[in-house]
């Protein structure tokens, strides 16, 4: 049976599993970015150390994620040279507050895999959503490569915790699920409720996957960046905790007690220490020899004190832990806080992040065409044709983000040349589209009002450039009149 053969409820159950997996993969990827992840490998020795001291945990994911997802920037949306449609996109764009929605879609798919970006009807301009991969999964179709289905799963927590409602789209039609007691079954199974046709057979959703490989049985489903990180972290947090046991116990100096009985241990108000807690103390104890005859003399109490242990073994684990994760994910030596004496030239520093601007340049490439078919949707819906935005283009910031001097001095000897004009220096400089319309009106305010007064210096007897060339522009004026013409004109400048 294909896919076209699929029931809805059939369609509703398949991406319902699907969303369930992908929920239960980001819940295994999210706590490592947040730093919550399991410790089991440090369990043991918490609970040796009578938890004296809680996990020291080093959160190079959150590190490693942000430090791309903070160079993927959307600047706007090109449509050819139509100025009227990348104004529309622009507003689309800001009105659903994409500047920062957006980055939360990026971060999702980095350290899930997935996230998806979703398009409907709004009130002034179309609606454009971020989703997560614990609400949304969609089927894509293997040789068009486009989104057949899609689900949305959502939940009501302020107004009914125990009921949740889920809407399916496919092809020309929406239909709704709700789970809870319908009015004609006592089941709390999902349920249809309504179906929507629709004129459109787009499935308004569109994935955004992150090192997506097909051929692989998962081949619906993008990678988390963290999957090579996650050993490193693991191990690294296990140097770091272990290293914070051997602080308790051995980074101050020891001292030894021969010769001494337990009822030697007190504290301030007499009462006798437990023996472990004088073992685990700074205080080792060795209890004294008994008088085996009489006479004998006993060894007198001695206390003597030893020199504090070294723990350059940890750090430099833990150094080494972070040279791997910093190879395996292009990052520059400083990220990791590698520094040395003589600190990195300029050149030095912007050749050592050139790794991690390829990386966020191979992002902006694939998360872009993902924006892009949003926008698209979106554009349609504002009532446009869909064929004119086939060549739409999504503007990305920079992301070696060079300082906006470096990024003027280039523009404006870039613009003294025969390269690029005026307006594209501006958009090289890093001005923003708002910056740029503002400095095009200024430019236009100041030739009208040139050309103005132009006129009037003309008006106010100065001859004209046909008079001192001629009516033909044959160049028969006299000398004398082109002199005082000059002269004229120089004055009023």
């Amino acid at each position: 049976m294909g896919l076209s053969d699929l029931t809805d409820k059939e369609w509703f159950a398949r991406l319902n599993d699907r969303r369930l997996k992908q929920a239960e993969n980001a819940m295994e990827w999210w706590p490592y970015y947040e730093n919550e992840q399991p410790l089991h490998y440090v369990a043991r020795i918490l609970r040796e150390q009578e938890d004296a001291f809680p996990p020291l945990l080093v959160d190079w994911s959150e590190l490693v994620t942000d430090a791309l997802e903070e160079r993927l920037d959307v600047e706007w949306f090109r449509l050819g040279e139509d100025e009227d449609a990348s104004d529309d996109l622009e507003r689309v764009w800001q009105a659903n507050d994409l500047d920062e929605e957006s980055g939360q879609a990026h971060l999702a798919s980095l350290v899930t895999g997935e996230s998806y970006v979703m398009v409907g009807p709004g009130d002034d301009v179309p609606l454009v959503t971020v989703e997560t991969a614990e609400e949304v999964a969609v089927e894509i179709d293997p040789r068009t490569r486009q989104v057949v289905a899609a689900l949305k799963v959502w939940r009501d927590d302020w107004v009914r915790p125990t009921e949740e409602h889920a809407v399916l789209y496919l092809p020309g039609r929406m239909v709704e699920f709700e789970k809870g007691q319908p009015y004609h079954s006592e089941s709390l199974d999902w349920y249809e409720s309504a179906v929507i046709e629709q004129r459109s057979s787009l499935v308004p959703v569109f994935p955004m996957f992150n090192r997506r490989r097909r051929g692989r049985k998962d081949g619906q489903r993008g990678r988390s960046d963290l999957v090579a990180l996650k050993p490193i972290v693991d191990g690294a947090n296990q140097t770091a905790t272990n290293m914070m046991a051997a602080i308790e116990h051995h980074a101050v100096p020891r001292k030894a007690a021969v010769n001494v009985s337990p009822e030697d241990f007190v504290d301030e108000s007499g009462k006798q220490i437990p023996p472990w807690k004088a073992a685990i103390g700074a205080i080792w104890a060795i209890p004294p020899l008994r008088q085996m005859r009489q006479g004998e003399q006993v060894p007198q109490p001695q206390i003597q004190q030893f020199s504090a242990s070294d723990l350059r073994n940890f750090h430099d684990s833990i150094k080494q832990l972070a040279q791997i994760a910093a190879s395996l994910y292009g990052l520059p030596p400083h990220f990791m806080g590698f520094t040395s004496e003589n600190p990195a030239s300029a050149d030095a520093i912007r050749a050592s992040e050139s790794r991690l601007i390829k990386r966020a340049e191979r992002r902006q490439r694939t998360f872009g065409g993902t924006w892009e078919q949003a926008m698209r949707a979106a554009w349609a819906m504002l009532g446009n044709d869909p064929s004119k935005a086939v060549a739409l283009e999504t503007v990305w910031r920079d992301p070696a983000t060079p300082t906006k001097a470096s990024m003027i001095d280039a523009a404006v000897k870039a613009v003294g040349g025969p390269l690029i004009d005026v307006e594209q220096g501006r958009e090289d400089a890093g001005y923003t589209r708002g910056q740029q319309k503002r400095m095009a009106e200024r430019d236009a305010q100041r030739r009208q009002r040139v050309t103005a007064d132009v006129r009037a210096i003309d008006m106010q007897g100065v001859p004209s450039a046909a008079s001192i060339l001629g009516a033909d522009g044959s160049g028969t004026a006299s000398g004398q009149s082109a002199r005082a013409a000059n002269g004229s004109a120089a004055t009023a400048r």
